[in-house]
């Protein structure tokens, strides 16, 4: 739930407005055609034989209501010219002396999938491996690092040690904290304990959420932090018995040491690995939400290396535009209005994929979970004034961030206003409220155009915004690999928060069925990129049993699971929407380009449960293959 764009030129022209209507007549808001190759538009990119021409394939193309399937596609030109049933006159018609013929033998192709709220991973010294634990195995870990072969040479110095990808709320057993005076444990000598490293490093190990994180006490004394340090609006810092600062914050910025050394290249070639693992993993299309000039320059030479093999919209922030004056805002326009001139559409003859920079990313709140508890929620925190073993839970005082997006709604009328597309981190119902009046009030307010405005996370909305979203045209991003009962859900939420709040937990099926655009996104690394687990959790909102990752048993509002298609249109048609790339990717049609992949199981002919075991053959953007199976090649 972090944070990187595009403009005016597009590779595709944008659907009118009467034919949105129209598509978001449809369940989830959007389809593609399908049906017998008869019934498709003649191929557009002209006459002559097929560059690949795929066979003894199960082609999955999408409905209304229901899944088609052809057995043979072909591609010329980077686009889809062919896909029906074979019969030996479509055979003579595509298949020519240079044409690659590909016996599938069965196995399903399907379109490319795409990630709506993907970040991609970070440079780190320490990894947590997505896992909580007891206190021994977190102190393990982390002493593990600072003596690393490529730590070492640091422990003497006020170098932070950066940890990530932990899951604090799933800490052993519940309820247990990870504080300063337990990292602390770190830097004393090997002799006054067994986690003893004699380490002067700060230490700061952030929650897999990108908001909550824990620092030992130098880290607290090089940012300068008392007992007398205000809380700063919509964050968090935590406090012992005594009031002092107790190393546990949220939504919280200071300068608490100097970053580890890197090469020069390294956020580059981190970006390039980033890219290469969506590619295995089936992805061809993302965006990659809350950035600067710079990370739009990376993504340049990302196209100019021959390494943008998906298509790519590099959205940058514009928090600032909360409280800020018109003055203010009309600066920060015109700044980002020259790098969307600039780079909007960027393409290289190197690499299949191009550039878009278009949206704009506005956090409205934080995380709802304890002791951050920085989402917008409409009611109150709950706090227990009981004990552990009978807890009595009253409403608090806080309820999050406040405001929320209210002190934006001037940004987000000149955003729109020069078509920049809006995409807000909402996860409490206050938030998504208050985000939906904003775009309610665009939409009266400045003239009519083809908006793609977006609200990720929603792990809470209010019954009564069900049908807004699709009343308003805003599409819900979601991230249903979060829709499980785990150390977020459970051991942070329950009894905190309002009984019937948890009851509605990321509500898919309500909003799909009130006539949403709902579009899969990541937030990769707060989980790691699993883009299948989220196809099936979205299904059944049941994640796998993991005690160390605080994955728990039971499903998680199970009536807000959606079907199969609804589950793959989200993560294919649904997100190219958002991106406004419906017209040329997203599924399988006569026209569209050729992004593909090649899996190695029938998704309609197995059990829910084993669609999270899928692997990814082939995966070709433009008809260019970008990735192949070592094991199990394709072409």
């Amino acid at each position: 739930m972090t944070h990187v764009g595009q403009g005016s030129s597009r590779t595709s022209s944008r659907f009118r407005h009467s034919a949105i209507a129209a598509v978001l007549a449809l369940p989830l808001g959007i389809t593609g055609a399908a049906g017998a190759a008869s019934a498709l538009p003649a191929p557009q990119s002209g006459a002559g034989h097929a560059d690949t021409f795929f066979v003894n394939a199960k082609v999955l193309q999408y409905g209304p209501n229901q899944a088609k399937f052809s057995d043979s596609l072909a591609v010329k030109d980077g686009k889809i010219v062919f896909v029906g049933v074979r019969n030996p006159g479509q055979t003579k018609k595509w298949v020519g002396p240079n044409t690659k013929v590909v016996d599938l033998k069965g196995k399903m192709l399907m379109p490319g999938l795409g990630d709506g709220h993907l970040h991609g991973a970070r440079i780190i010294d320490c990894d947590m491996g997505y896992e909580g634990g007891t206190v021994d195995a977190v102190l393990g870990k982390l002493k593990a690092c600072l003596t690393s072969a490529e730590q070492a040479g640091y422990l003497n110095s006020n170098f932070i040690l950066s940890a990530r990808n932990f899951m604090g709320d799933a800490m052993q057993p519940k309820g247990t904290i990870l504080d300063r005076a337990t990292l602390d444990r770190l830097s004393k000598s090997p002799e006054e304990d067994r986690y003893g490293t004699g380490t002067t490093r700060p230490i700061m190990v952030r929650n897999m959420d990108g908001h909550k994180f824990s620092t030992n006490s130098q880290a607290i004394i090089n940012a300068g932090i008392t007992a007398d340090t205000a809380t700063p609006p919509g964050g968090f810092i935590g406090h012992d018995e005594n009031g002092e600062p107790n190393g546990t914050f949220a939504d919280f910025s200071a300068n608490f040491g100097p970053a580890t050394p890197q090469a020069p290249d390294a956020n580059y070639q981190q970006l390039v690995a980033n890219i290469k693992k969506a590619n295995r993993l089936g992805v061809t299309a993302i965006l990659r939400p809350g950035g600067s000039a710079t990370d739009v320059q990376l993504a340049k030479r990302l196209a100019d290396d021959g390494n943008m093999t998906v298509h790519f919209n590099q959205a940058l922030s514009a928090s600032d535009v909360r409280g800020a004056s018109e003055a203010e805002i009309d600066k920060l326009i015109a700044g980002i209005n020259k790098v969307r001139d600039a780079f909007d559409g960027y393409s290289s003859p190197n690499s299949p994929g191009s550039l878009s920079i278009d949206t704009m990313k506005i956090f409205c709140d934080g995380v709802p979970e304890y002791p951050g508890q920085t989402a917008a929620m409409e009611k109150p925190y709950r706090i227990n004034v009981g004990t552990t073993e009978n807890p009595v839970w009253v409403e608090g005082d806080l309820r999050g961030e406040e405001p929320s997006c209210d002190d934006a709604r001037l940004g987000f009328l000149k955003l729109d206003a020069n078509k920049w597309t809006i995409h807000t981190h909402s996860i409490g119902n206050r938030a998504v409220r208050v985000s939906l009046e904003n775009f309610a009030e665009i939409k009266k307010t400045n003239p009519a155009w083809d908006r793609r405005d977006t609200i990720t996370h929603l792990q809470f909305v209010n019954k009564s915004d069900y049908k807004r979203f699709g009343e308003i045209g805003v599409v819900a991003s979601m991230s249903l690999q979060w829709a499980q009962r785990d150390g977020w859900t459970v051991n942070g939420a329950e009894g905190y928060i309002a009984p019937e709040d948890l009851a509605g937990m990321y509500p898919a099926k309500s909003l799909l069925r009130n006539g949403a655009v709902v579009a899969a996104g990541s937030d990769w690394p707060v989980t790691d990129l699993i883009p299948w687990t989220a196809i099936e959790t979205a299904i059944d909102r049941e994640g796998e049993v993991n005690e160390a990752a605080g994955i728990l048993p039971g499903q998680l509002v199970p009536t807000e699971g959606i079907s199969l298609l609804e589950s793959l249109k989200a993560a294919t048609i649904g997100v190219a929407y958002q991106l406004h790339q419906e017209d040329v990717t997203g599924s399988i049609e006569v026209g569209k380009f050729a992004d593909l992949i090649v899996i190695d199981q029938d998704l309609f002919g197995i059990p829910t449960e084993k669609i999270s075991d899928t692997k990814v053959l082939m995966t070709m953007l433009k008809g260019e293959v970008v990735y192949s199976d070592p094991d199990s090649p394709v072409l």
